[in-house]
């Protein structure tokens, strides 16, 4: 958020403060120095009545009646929901549901506005606040003549705006003036005894602070002294006890060391029995293992011999099956050769029947000639020119 201030002078009482925020709805004077009243009203928002940041659109089924939209800045609408139970700000029901006015948005943004400093000056000089400069009390010369869009407000006062506050390079060692751009280097020239004097009170207080460190220094060094020797004294009167009781226990040990060896020599013996034991159940083992194999070797004999007789069947069976696929060849070549024989005869039969037609059909063709020449020996005599034809005819 971004903050102007103006500090409060010392003979006119009025708020010290004034704020213009570019994160929360934003100030209606300031907007409306630069645009129409009418233009501003449907851009209002519904909860603090200053021009919507964010625009938000309530589309609750309990505002269906509503002719206009209704507008609300979404950091005033989220702090109202989180402050009320999520209530609707208009009218008091649950679940209010929301979304962004994008329309509402854009024209916002694109308003025409002046540079925010400049409006805080200016509605400033019209109560008479002065602002404090090096101790003095002067008007504000400098002004901005900045006039864009709202959307390129945040840029122009990071990064152009002459009314940008500056805090003193002294800053850290007293100085509080308020400065600008303009009068940075000037106040910087022209306050430097004020300056020199706050550094020399700076130094004199931490060299009197240092002087109190390496004192508190000194103290904590000898109390740390005080204490290691405190703890060396009680580890050596520990160590001193320590050695009494060892003696005290050494007799106590000596028999107690005796008893042990005891209880580790029965336990040995016990261990070796069982470890015996253990050998004999192992060697048990073992024989049965050894059967055991000897009946696997029988088997796997047994296997393979029933392996290779079933190859054997398998190559016997193999051997049939070939026969009677050659036999069944067989048989088919003697049909196929049946078959052929029986059509060579039948195209035998078919070859004299053509041959006997061929025959009929000449006799026919013959049979007439043959009549006229009886007839002609008969009854008739031809001319002469017609015998010729007849014998070449012959």
């Amino acid at each position: 958020m971004l903050i102007l201030q103006t500090k409060e002078c010392d003979a006119i009482k009025v708020k010290s403060l004034q704020i213009l925020s570019l994160e929360g709805c934003y100030n209606k004077d300031w907007v409306a120095a630069s645009n129409k009243q009418n233009r501003l009203k449907s851009l209002q928002c519904s909860i603090c009545k200053q021009i919507a940041n964010n625009a938000m659109e309530l589309t609750c089924n309990e505002h269906e009646d509503h002719n206009d939209a209704l507008v609300v800045g979404e950091q005033c609408l989220m702090k109202y929901l989180q402050e009320n139970n999520n209530q609707c700000p208009t009218k008091e029901h649950n679940t209010c549901s929301y979304m962004k006015g994008r329309t509402i948005r854009r024209f916002v943004n694109e308003l025409k506005v002046i540079c925010p400093r400049q409006f805080v000056s200016y509605s400033n000089q019209r109560v008479g606040i002065q602002k404090r400069e090096g101790g003095t009390i002067t008007e504000i010369k400098r002004t901005c003549t900045f006039k864009g869009k709202i959307e390129e407000i945040k840029e122009h006062l990071e990064n152009a705006c002459p009314l940008k506050i500056l805090g003193c390079k002294y800053k850290d060692y007293g100085c509080d003036d308020i400065l600008y751009d303009y009068n940075f280097e000037e106040h910087l020239e022209s306050q430097m005894k004020k300056h020199l004097h706050l550094l020399s009170d700076h130094i004199a207080i931490s060299q009197k602070q240092s002087q109190l460190n390496e004192v508190n220094c000194i103290v904590v060094l000898a109390f740390k002294l005080l204490f290691e020797e405190k703890k060396q004294l009680r580890l050596k009167i520990k160590e001193q006890g320590d050695e009494i009781q060892s003696l005290k226990l050494s007799n106590d040990d000596k028999h107690s060391q005796i008893e042990e060896l005891l209880k580790q020599k029965q336990q040995w013996n016990e261990m070796k029995n069982l470890y015996n034991n253990l050998l004999q159940e192992v060697l048990k083992y073992q024989v049965i293992l050894f059967y055991l194999f000897l009946e696997i070797d029988e088997l796997n004999c047994k296997l393979s011999k029933s392996n290779t007789e079933n190859g054997q069947l398998k190559e016997q069976i193999q051997n049939k099956n070939y026969e009677i696929i050659f036999k069944q060849n067989i048989k088919s070549e003697d049909k196929q050769i049946i078959n052929t024989n029986k059509l060579v005869q039948q195209l035998k039969k078919d070859d004299s029947i053509t041959k006997k037609d061929i025959n009929d059909k000449e006799k026919l063709s013959l049979f007439p000639y043959e009549q006229y020449i009886q007839f002609s020996k008969k009854d008739l005599i031809l001319p002469q020119d017609y015998q010729k034809i007849i014998q070449k005819i012959k």
